[in-house]
């Protein structure tokens, strides 16, 4: 009764595909599976179909030619008082970019007539609609479709919401992960609150396509909306997020919040789901209780007895046994499990025998794998020990795809103990398998050449996996004044062994042992060498490359470059300064082969296309934001800086007291100059960065270094724009160089009559994220040891490891 008379209070429409826990259905015998209601995918048609019958708004009766193309003429009111038949070229289009040539052509047409034509004044809904039900070939396809809803103000705003889902799908299968962001933050901050409907249909969407990282924070963003508006989500909304092979914990967290605050109780399929979720995650004792309650029988609906057989049971020991973190752990849970076994098991009951541990060769093929890895990740085990148990354990396990893993653990493990040459030697082992690798045993190869001093042979091992067939990608335009916008080749479908996160690794490992200019290179010609697209860890490494790039500055370089003095350098010194971007497929693998050859004593560089690499960093960091963010243009920073770096020191106290009242029009120089700077040279558009909280962590770190510390606020605005939740460490890194541009003596502050802006931002921190979330001493403590250390620091100059000899890779 409260949850009827709470949905008729808030007006929220009942989901029809929503299944009630409580409510299940009788089917076959205890001794069979029970049936499981399927999660039908969403599509176009169906977004539509299920939002025209939950919304009861008489204007949607206008979208109904878009559900049954080829539309007959005069079929509809809307299209006849047109008085032509422009809309039906549109409708019954064959595909999508015979649509938007159409109103192309109708736009340009109606430029030509009105000075100030707008989508809104020359299509009418119903034709929007009917472009958006058209499946997309390219994903240029896909953006212009929903630029062109998303600008379309004369739909209502019951409306919006069926835009910004359909919108949704496409942006989501074609992985535009920052339009996609975009969309999901217009659909949290529209006038009107989204009802369950549409949220519940936005985290299915997103929950049914490919697996990626970036789609987490997108669902937890509206997971929290949901919990904060008592929004009902349905049972087959839960299935489809837990059932998602990318769901992390911290999403299985916060469907558990939403259940618990909305009274439902987990069934068999989401406590299977909690289960191998908290056990990937390292949650043991959440795993575990999850674990119990199917054990025991506390889920909701009826109990199957196909729980208790053996080969359930395996399956809950492998999701529980990965949460563990260290070896005896795992032993007292198998021991665990044994006894509760002959408890249970009559047979067993009754038998004098004890049970007993099995030995190396009767332990399953998983349960060994997943020991292995909770020994690989305990830096404790030596690494003789750890080798010794890969060893004994290869000849149950065969060959395959299972010993190829085993052999990536252990490397992982050594990697992590810094033993490089064991790695590498290890590698040799499984080095003519290369060709089998899967994308993690990459990654994990890849990382332990280059530590070993060999990234040649990691740039040729990425080659290899990447297909040798070019892959087309179609040039249009993106609005009347743009002259043929290129896209990025990797929204085609990319190399199955290869993908951003083995070039993330191939770039931090590169950053570790100091080339820095193979850092820089990589960004630059990353979709034409590799056909992947970097993300928000790439330009996360970017970014702190760029910190340590200004430990390698020169006083006379840094004059050269700053005051445009390379124009007279000889012919040889300008080639450091040549412009990768521009660079074809080719000539990019051959300049960075030779780079990366053994004979280069490069070990890194403070510029970047000429310039000094921070300055660029910073720059690609503001554009990549306000271009696929254009409303963060925007804002201001809401304090201002006393002085504009921690070593511009002031001679007095009437100094600081001048620099405080004095207001500096330049703070916001460093943002505003990238506006319209990169993109139209190097014509990318990086739409798949969705920035996280590590990458604003490097980018405080480089502001400082860059003398930018004054920027700090107005990157928070943004964060809370973006709903992206910060985490003590970045928020302490921020406060720490936001306070040595700040501070002032207790004279001052008297003299002022107020607070220093260090207080008012802290202060505004503090209503942002919570008092609870505030960085406290051990956050701050840390943040300055970080400082310290940094600045203390000399030339970067990082460890390099002897080179392994040719002849053990046989390269």
């Amino acid at each position: 009764m409260l949850r009827s008379a709470l949905r008729t209070h808030l007006q929220a429409p009942k989901l029809s595909y929503r299944q009630y826990a409580r409510n299940p259905r009788p089917s076959s015998p205890l001794s069979s599976r029970p049936p499981r209601k399927e999660v039908y995918l969403l599509k176009p048609r169906s977004l539509i179909n299920i939002f025209l019958k939950h919304s009861p708004h008489p204007s949607l009766a206008l979208i109904t030619p878009a559900l049954t193309p080829p539309l007959e003429q005069g079929s509809s009111d809307d299209a006849n008082s047109q008085g032509d038949n422009e809309w039906l070229h549109i409708v019954q289009a064959p595909n999508l970019a015979s649509a938007l040539d159409h109103v192309d052509h109708i736009l340009s047409t109606e430029a030509a007539q009105s000075q100030s034509p707008s989508p809104a004044s020359v299509l009418p809904t119903w034709v929007v609609f009917s472009v958006l039900s058209k499946p997309p070939s390219t994903a240029y396809e896909a953006f212009a479709a929903t630029l062109l809803a998303l600008n379309h103000p004369q739909a209502s705003h019951e409306l919006f919401p069926l835009v910004h889902l359909l919108s949704a799908y496409w942006l989501a299968n074609f992985a535009l992960y920052a339009p996609l962001h975009s969309v999901v933050l217009r659909l949290i901050y529209a006038k009107n609150e989204p009802q369950s409907l549409h949220v519940a249909l936005m985290l299915r969407i997103l929950a049914q396509v490919k697996p990626a990282n970036e789609l987490q924070p997108m669902m937890a963003l509206l997971l929290d909306v949901a919990t904060r508006r008592h929004l009902d989500l349905g049972v087959r909304t839960y299935r489809a997020i837990l059932e998602n092979p990318a769901t992390t914990g911290y999403i299985a967290k916060k469907v558990e919040q939403h259940m618990e605050a909305r009274g439902y109780s987990p069934n068999l399929s989401h406590s299977h789901a909690f289960v191998r979720i908290y056990g990937l995650a390292g949650k043991r004792t959440v795993a575990a209780r999850f674990w119990r309650r199917i054990r025991h029988g506390e889920y909701y609906g009826r109990k199957a007895e196909y729980v208790n057989d053996s080969r359930s049971q395996a399956l809950l020991l492998e999701g529980t046994l990965r949460a563990s973190k260290k070896p005896k752990q795992v032993s007292l849970y198998i021991k665990y499990l044994l006894k509760t076994t002959a408890r249970a098991d009559p047979t067993v009951r009754q038998s004098d025998q004890t049970p007993m541990l099995p030995g190396p060769s009767g332990i399953p093929k998983k349960v060994f794998m997943a020991a292995l890895r909770v020994m690989a990740n305990n830096l404790r085990i030596p690494s003789r020990h750890l080798l010794s148990i890969l060893r004994s354990g290869l000849e149950s396990l065969g060959g395959g795809t299972k010993r190829l893993w085993c052999y990536s653990v252990v490397i992982k493990g050594l990697l992590k103990r810094a033993e490089y040459d064991e790695a590498a030697g290890l590698l040799g082992e499984i080095w003519e398998e290369r060709d089998k690798f899967s994308a993690p045993e990459t990654t994990v190869a890849v990382e332990a050449l280059t530590m070993a001093g060999r990234p040649d042979a990691a740039f040729r091992l990425l080659l290899s996996l990447v297909p040798e067939r070019d892959i087309a990608t179609g040039t249009s335009r993106l609005g009347p004044g743009d002259n043929g916008v290129l896209l990025p080749r990797t929204y085609a479908p990319a190399a199955k062994t290869i993908d951003t996160h083995a070039v993330n690794s191939f770039m931090v490992s590169l950053l570790r042992i100091g080339r820095l200019d193979a850092v820089f290179f990589i960004w630059d010609t990353m979709p034409r060498l590799f056909r992947v697209e970097p993300d928000s860890v790439s330009l996360a490494i970017v970014l702190k490359a760029a910190r340590y790039a200004r430990k390698n500055e020169g006083a006379l370089q840094v004059a050269i470059a700053d005051f445009g003095l390379g124009r007279v350098l000889p012919r040889k010194a300008q080639a450091a300064h040549e412009d990768w971007t521009k660079l074809g497929k080719d000539e990019a693998k051959t300049a960075l082969q030779a780079l990366l050859a053994t004979d280069n004593k490069r070990t890194g560089t403070a510029f970047w296309r000429g310039e000094r690499a921070g300055a660029v960093a910073l720059r690609i960091a503001s554009e990549v934001l306000t271009t696929n963010w254009p409303e963060l243009r925007g804002f201001t920073a809401p304090f201002q800086a006393v002085r504009r770096n921690a070593g511009e020191q002031a001679t007095s106290p009437m100094s600081d007291l001048l620099h405080s009242f004095a207001s500096h029009p330049g703070d916001d120089a460093p943002v505003e100059a990238a506006h319209g700077h990169l993109y139209h040279e190097e014509q990318r558009l990086y739409f798949g960065i969705v920035p996280e909280d590590d990458m604003f962590r490097a980018w405080f770190d480089l502001l400082a270094e860059e003398d930018g510390a004054a920027q700090i606020p107005l990157i928070l605005t943004w964060m809370r724009y973006l709903k992206v939740r910060p985490s003590r460490d970045t928020l302490a890194t921020a406060l720490v160089h936001w306070g040595e541009v700040t501070f002032e003596g207790p004279w001052i502050q008297r003299l002022r009559g107020g607070e220093s802006q260090y207080i008012k931002l802290l202060k505004w921190v503090t209503k942002w994220v919570g008092r609870e979330n505030v960085p406290g001493r051990n956050d701050t403590q840390k943040a300055l040891m970080r400082v310290k250390w940094f600045r203390e620091l000399g030339q970067f100059r990082a460890k390099r490891v002897a080179d392994i000899a040719k002849e053990r890779f046989n390269l």
